[in-house]
């Protein structure tokens, strides 16, 4: 009886355990921003307030008006055809009209205003943010060292990659120099040729500490067909990667690209 109720009480301390364990990750998983996925993608709304109206619409087969100086240019539909002045030979029939006098042109007017641009979201969107910079900062103690691969440019050269993963997914890319492994800032793309990546190893080694050292910085710039905004991420002052935050300043949004591209060549 007694073995019985001590095992009781040991499987009773452990069911504890594992539950407490259990409930810690649910937290953690909880506090974390979401994925954007296909169910939680929407399309920004436009602004019924500001949009543009459609122009009007014109006939197939009307023809461009010429433009005014043009010489020698036919007399609109409306305008009756200017007689000859009193006196002057009727012309006979097939003869061109005489050439116009080249005197100085009317002077130009008013340059018309620029069209306003037809808006793609309202501008009560722009104050997502700060909010989009406050989900990336929440994102990046999440982050996770990807797959590295190298692939060739359309130019032959070469480009070492690694992906940074939140979730299961890439949602960032850094690259490297194929030769010693060194983190290259954006922009930046060494012309290599070399056969053998002898910085391959290197990365696979480093990349952990790297995606730890990554800093998300205090700003964002917007993306219009992609309706995200993008947050710069730096690791000792330069700038490697960036991050995206879909329009709502919520939904951290995968690198689709990279993602394939680890998937398909990531070791």
């Amino acid at each position: 009886m007694k073995r019985f109720i001590l095992l009781f009480l040991i499987m009773f301390v452990f069911m504890l355990i594992i539950g407490g364990i259990v409930m810690a990750q649910t937290k953690n998983d909880n506090s974390a921003p979401p994925l954007l996925t296909d169910k939680n993608l929407r399309t920004p709304a436009t602004n019924p307030s500001v949009n543009t109206p459609a122009p009007p619409p014109t006939s197939p087969n009307a023809a461009a008006p010429p433009p005014p100086n043009a010489p020698n240019a036919p007399p609109a539909p409306s305008e009756a055809p200017v007689p000859p002045p009193n006196g002057a030979p009727i012309p006979p029939p097939g003869t061109p009209p005489p050439p116009q006098a080249q005197g100085p042109s009317a002077p130009a007017g008013p340059p018309r205003p620029a069209p306003a641009p037809a808006p793609n979201i309202p501008l009560a969107f722009l104050q997502n943010a700060p909010k989009a910079v406050s989900t990336a900062k929440a994102a990046r103690p999440y982050f996770a060292p990807g797959k590295v691969w190298a692939i060739r440019a359309p130019g032959g050269e070469v480009i070492l990659k690694a992906a940074i993963v939140y979730k299961g997914m890439a949602v960032g890319v850094l690259e490297f120099n194929p030769v010693d492994g060194t983190l290259l800032p954006t922009g930046y793309h060494p012309r290599i040729y070399t056969k053998d990546i002898p910085g391959f190893n290197i990365v696979k080694r480093s990349l952990p500490e790297i995606i730890s050292k990554i800093e998300v910085l205090n700003g964002a710039e917007f993306i219009e067909p992609e309706a995200s905004w993008v947050i710069p991420l730096a690791v000792n002052g330069m700038i490697v990667s960036r991050i995206k935050v879909y329009y709502d300043g919520i939904h951290v949004v995968p690198d689709f690209p990279a993602n394939q591209e680890m998937e398909a060549y990531g070791k």
